[in-house]
């Protein structure tokens, strides 16, 4: 021990001690080798300090992803456990990541807003504290894709248009044709489609719309088909009287159907409409 100035006092500084209750005794001896010494103290070295938390690292997640959550903890004597509560109820341990970084790697949480408070307690069982809020949310536009059908389709034939619309929160898939609107049902896995007769001949537009339920809408994706007439009227049950009196009429009847409308029919005879 040192001696301060010329007073009777001495002392010593010591540093390094680890955690736990020391015995000590002070000793002196004079010139002539008298020895005398103290009684017997105790020293009690004890950890009260908390845990720190701090740099917390926590992202936006996507629906259906991992969510990853990164904090540093750091204590006077070794860290024991950290921990997150979400919600005031799910408890998950976080893991070092390196050095004094902690992880959380949370398997596809549900679609939510979380608060959380994160826990650290060191050997001595202070316990630390850091707040933050998570936040699982659905932002992925549906997926429309393999889009099939015939841009010219017969008057009369059924226009089948077929598509696959993907999304892990489908809500509605609908096409929009010339402004009437089809609402569909799924076929089997991810394929849909609109299988539909009742157009007349011209062009029609259309629009395939798929959503999810929160208001994810896909993609534009759009086409166009014509509806042609490509059959001959049918002309049949021709009745007239082959034999008529000079200056009487002639009277014809006859069936004409066609799938479109008829424009005109025209009764030809010797050259002469």
């Amino acid at each position: 021990m040192t001696r301060v100035g010329l007073t009777d006092n001495y002392n010593l500084t010591i540093s390094g001690f680890a955690i736990g209750t020391y015995t000590y005794v002070v000793y002196a001896n004079d010139s002539f080798n008298n020895l005398q010494n103290s009684s017997v103290g105790t020293i009690l070295v004890q950890d009260t300090t908390k845990p720190e938390l701090n740099n917390l690292l926590v992202g936006y997640v996507e629906y259906d992803d991992n969510a990853l959550i990164y904090v540093n903890v750091s204590d006077l004597s070794s860290i024991s456990n950290v921990w997150i509560v979400l919600d005031n109820t799910s408890s998950y341990n976080l893991v070092l990541n390196s050095s004094t970084i902690y992880k959380l790697n949370l398997t596809s949480p549900e679609i939510n807003t979380y608060n959380f408070t994160i826990y650290a307690n060191d050997s001595s069982n202070n316990i630390g504290n850091i707040t933050g809020t998570l936040v699982v949310d659905d932002q992925t536009n549906p997926d429309v894709y393999g889009l099939t059908y015939n841009n010219s389709v017969s008057l009369g034939n059924n226009v089948v248009i077929d598509f696959n619309a993907d999304d892990l929160n489908l809500d509605n898939v609908s096409i929009d044709v010339n402004g009437t609107i089809y609402y569909l049902s799924n076929i089997s896995g991810s394929l849909y489609r609109l299988n539909e007769s009742d157009y007349s001949v011209g062009t029609y537009n259309f629009t395939i719309y798929v959503n999810d339920s929160y208001g994810n809408l896909n993609d534009s994706v759009s086409g166009s088909f014509d509806i042609v007439d490509r059959e001959i009227p049918q002309v049949y049950g021709l009745i007239y009287n082959n034999t008529i009196e000079y200056d009487n009429d002639l009277e014809v009847l006859v069936n004409v159907s066609d799938l479109d409308v008829i424009s005109d029919v025209i009764f030809n005879y010797n050259g002469v409409n």
